[in-house]
């Protein structure tokens, strides 16, 4: 709370004494370590949060205020996957290739650290959306957990109008010297020149991705396309045009690294990249199974106005409000504060 309120004094309140009499949106472009903040969450602890007064959105640069081009909106329903089995290999191989991941048994430079554990409130959330998909107007869901919850599946979401993701997310510090590197790229699947670049640093975690690492542990080949670890740099290659929005709802989905003149680095610049306009990420974590009655708001909401960051702003104004009442704004704010939503205006 105290990083909230110095936040809420030293950032916002300039920002707001700027603003013209009756504003009552304001979309932001945050520029450096600024994009790692909630503005919607920034309160000064005794009064309501910024959210609950203004509707809050974020672009990455105010290019994507003029809008652009794009493929028209997906004539599919609701697209989930939820609650990976991180241990069993994979259903579904998908046609890619096996790749070799070298390094000595036991090794795990870059990516030892990810969290494995199972997220069964992740699968109630899916469950949820799946019961209520019709009711909220999506014309049809599909719901992937366990064993089904694959890269393939993922790669084969082209035509979902929105897709929601509920796993384990990533975001992993650089570890200097050329035997981690390396291997930090060959279990990404990609060839890059820039080894331990922060797209093979930043992913998601689906079906079959302990398995994978086990597997190389034991210097035997996985297929690297259907691995269970999705980086930002293989999301970037996925074909999500016409994907109206993506949810991901895990935890720190939208930290990344900075790079001058570049932004954010990570799965926000892979979705990007892969063609979506709406998506919502978080910027701390979430507690497996608390989000999921907000997260069924806001895809209710979304539905019913056509309008993604309106959804979100009026959702987590309530969330806000009812919290800060209920249990205070510290609880507030780390259960309905993470939540932003960055999107990209179509060109009329």
């Amino acid at each position: 709370m105290e990083s909230l309120r110095w936040l809420y004094q030293n950032v916002w309140r300039p920002i707001e004494k700027a603003l013209p009499a009756g504003t009552l949106e304001v979309i932001v472009s945050p520029d450096g370590a600024l994009a790692f903040v909630s503005f919607a969450a920034l309160t000064d602890g005794l009064g309501p949060f910024v959210g609950e007064r203004y509707r809050i959105s974020y672009v990455s640069t105010g290019r994507d205020l003029v809008g652009i081009p794009g493929s028209d909106a997906g004539t599919g329903g609701l697209l989930v996957l939820a609650n990976p089995d991180f241990g069993a290999p994979a259903l579904d191989t998908g046609s890619g290739k096996e790749r070799a991941l070298s390094g000595a048994p036991g090794e795990e430079p870059v990516l030892r650290g990810l969290s494995f554990r199972p997220l069964p409130g992740a699968e109630a959330e899916g469950r949820l959306l799946q019961r209520r998909a019709f009711a909220m107007g999506f014309p049809g869901v599909e719901l992937y957990t366990g064993r089904e919850a694959t890269e393939t599946r993922l790669r084969r979401a082209k035509g979902a109008k929105v897709l929601h993701l509920a796993t384990h997310g990533f975001h992993l510090p650089a570890e200097p010297g050329p035997a981690s590197l390396e291997s930090a790229t060959k279990v990404a699947g990609v060839v890059d020149s820039g080894l331990g670049h922060p797209m093979l640093r930043s992913g998601l975690l689906l079906a079959g991705a302990r398995a994978s690492l086990e597997r190389r542990n034991m210097g035997k080949r996985v297929v690297s396309e259907n691995d269970g670890i999705l980086t930002a740099h293989e999301v970037a290659t996925l074909d999500l045009r016409g994907t109206e929005l993506v949810v991901i709802s895990a935890c720190d989905s939208g930290m990344g690294e900075l790079w001058t003149g570049e932004g954010v680095l990570g799965l926000r610049r892979g979705f990007v990249q892969a063609g979506v306009r709406n998506l919502l990420l978080t910027l701390w974590p979430i507690e497996d199974g608390e989000i999921a009655s907000m997260m069924l708001d806001f895809h209710s909401t979304s539905q019913r106005t056509g309008e993604a960051r309106q959804a979100l702003a009026e959702v987590q104004r309530a969330w806000l409000s009812r919290l800060r009442a209920e249990r205070g704004p510290a609880v507030a704010a780390r259960v309905a504060g993470p939540l932003i939503l960055s999107y990209q205006a179509s060109a009329k």
